[in-house]
C-alpha cells in the first residue's frame, strides 16, 4: 500500500464543536431573526468542511411553537459564501444567518405569534464532492452531522403594522379594483422599508371569491422590485394601486380576475423577500432595524356588483403610476395618536 494512502488511514477522525447564538435577546415579529452559527475544530489535525451553512441544506433546523407544537419550518436556500475550507487545529469558521429570509411561502410563516420558539440546529454535511476532494487531497474531511445545543428564539409584538383596505367597499364588474396599502412603523426606531409597497415585489395577495376557491391572476408579470428606504418610528408610508389587471402603456399588467358580481375575501403580506446580506448593505452600520417581513394584514372583504351603464365601457387604467403613491419619492406622515 502506497505510504500516502496509509498515511491516510491512520488519520484520526476530525473532531468538531458547533453551536448558535442569536445575536439578541429578542426580535419583533417579521424582522429578522440572525443566529451566529460556529464550528470550530477541537482535534489536532485540519479538516475540511462545509463552510456554506445553508439552513434546510447543511444546516438542519427544527422550531417548536410557542404552544409546544412543531412548527412547519420551509425555508430552504444557498448562502453566497465560499464553499468548502480547511479548519486548522483551534480554528473556526463563523457565520451570522438569518432563520427566517430565504425561500419561503410567506402565507405559512414559522414565526407568526409572539412567544418562545425552540430550534434546533444540526450540522449535516453531504460530502465532498469529486473537485473538492482533489484541492484538499491530504485533509480528511468532516464528514458526520453535529447538533448544536438548543436555543430559544424570542418573537415580541410586531413594530411594523401593515393594512391592506379597498377604496371602496363595493366595485362594478369592469371597474378596477383599487387597494390603499399602509405601512406604519409603531416602534422607536427606524425600519427598513419598501417605500414604495409595489405589487409582487413586497406586497403578496391571496384573493378568494364567496365559496373560497382562489381567484387567479392573468396578465404579463410586473416583476416589479421593491425601493428600499427608511421608515421613521413613528412614520407610515402609502400606497394605492389596482390589484386587478391594468393597461399599462398598451400592456395588460398582472393583477386578479375580478370580474364576476360577488363578495371577495383578500388576504395581504408584506415580505421584502431579499437575501439578507442585500438588507444589510443598505443598513451598514446605522442603528436601522431589518424587518423583511412577512408581515400579515387582517383579511378584508369587498363586493363586485353588476356593471351599471355608467362604467360599462369601463377600460382597466391605463397607467399604473398614477395609482401609485408614492411613485418617485418616500411619503413619510406621521401616526395618529
Amino acid at each position: 500500500m502506497p505510504a500516502s494512502g496509509m498515511a491516510a488511514q491512520q488519520q484520526p477522525a476530525p473532531s468538531a464543536s458547533f453551536s448558535a447564538t442569536p445575536v439578541k435577546t429578542s426580535f419583533s415579529e417579521g424582522e429578522a431573526i440572525l443566529l451566529l452559527l460556529r464550528l470550530k475544530n477541537t482535534g489536532r489535525e485540519p479538516f475540511v468542511a462545509d463552510a456554506r451553512f445553508a439552513l434546510g441544506r447543511t444546516i438542519q433546523v427544527q422550531v417548536t411553537g410557542p404552544q409546544g407544537k412543531p412548527v412547519d419550518w420551509p425555508a430552504s436556500f444557498e448562502a453566497r459564501v465560499p464553499g468548502f475550507q480547511s479548519i486548522a487545529p483551534g480554528n473556526q469558521i463563523t457565520r451570522i444567518v438569518c432563520l427566517n429570509c430565504g425561500a419561503r411561502d410567506p402565507f405559512a410563516y414559522p414565526f407568526g405569534e409572539p412567544g418562545t420558539y425552540a430550534v434546533r440546529l444540526e450540522y449535516a454535511p453531504s460530502g465532498l464532492a469529486a473537485a473538492e476532494r482533489a484541492r484538499f487531497p491530504q485533509t480528511v474531511p468532516l464528514d458526520r452531522n453535529i447538533q448544536a445545543a438548543p436555543i430559544e428564539v424570542q418573537v415580541t409584538p410586531p413594530v411594523i403594522r401593515f393594512t391592506a383596505q379597498p377604496a371602496q367597499p363595493v366595485f362594478h364588474a369592469g371597474e378596477p379594483v383599487t387597494f390603499n396599502f399602509r405601512l406604519q412603523n409603531t416602534g422607536s426606531q427606524p425600519v427598513l422599508a419598501a417605500y414604495d409597497i409595489p405589487f409582487q415585489g413586497a406586497v403578496r395577495l391571496r384573493v378568494t371569491d364567496a365559496t373560497g376557491n382562489p381567484v387567479p391572476l392573468t396578465g404579463q408579470p410586473t416583476n416589479a422590485q421593491p425601493l428600499l428606504s427608511t421608515v421613521d418610528a413613528g412614520s407610515a408610508i402609502e400606497a394605492t394601486y389596482p390589484i386587478s389587471p391594468q393597461d399599462l402603456y398598451g400592456k395588460i399588467m398582472q393583477g386578479f380576475d375580478i370580474r364576476q358580481p360577488g363578495a371577495y375575501t383578500v388576504q395581504a403580506v408584506y415580505d421584502l423577500d431579499q437575501p439578507i446580506d442585500v438588507l444589510q448593505g443598505y443598513v451598514g452600520v446605522l442603528p436601522i432595524l431589518i424587518i423583511p417581513g412577512p408581515i400579515v394584514a387582517p383579511p378584508v372583504k369587498f363586493t363586485i356588483a353588476p356593471a351599471s351603464p355608467a362604467n360599462i365601457s369601463a377600460k382597466p387604467v391605463s397607467d399604473g403610476a398614477s395609482q401609485r403613491s408614492p411613485s418617485l419619492a418616500p411619503h413619510h406622515s406621521p401616526l395618529s395618536s
